[in-house]
């Protein structure tokens, strides 16, 4: 168990290093893009799934053989979705 705890010991005495010796310059500007990129790649594939299950959601809440209780269960989803969805855009500054 000593092992497995050195090493991560280790590992993050490693970042600590690199985060020290890259904090200014251009590889802290590349870092910072890329972190940037990365959160800006997440948020769009959350609204796309967001999306999606809004579409699925809306669809089975058409359809005339689905029952009472999955309808109502899926215009509850929605209604969390769709809060979800605001409070993304909101936080782009995007206003419909």
């Amino acid at each position: 168990m000593s092992e497995e705890y050195d090493k991560k010991d280790g590992e993050s005495v490693a970042d600590e290093i690199l985060d020290s010796q890259w904090s200014t310059g251009p590889m802290a500007e590349a870092r910072q893009n890329l972190s940037i990129f990365c959160s800006n790649m997440l948020m769009q594939r959350s609204l796309r799934l967001i999306i999606d299950e809004m579409l699925v959601l809306e669809d089975v809440v058409a359809d005339e053989d689905v029952s009472i209780v999955e309808k109502v269960s899926a215009r509850q989803t929605l209604a969390i979705l769709n809060t979800t969805w605001m409070a993304l855009t909101d936080e782009f500054g995007y206003t419909a």
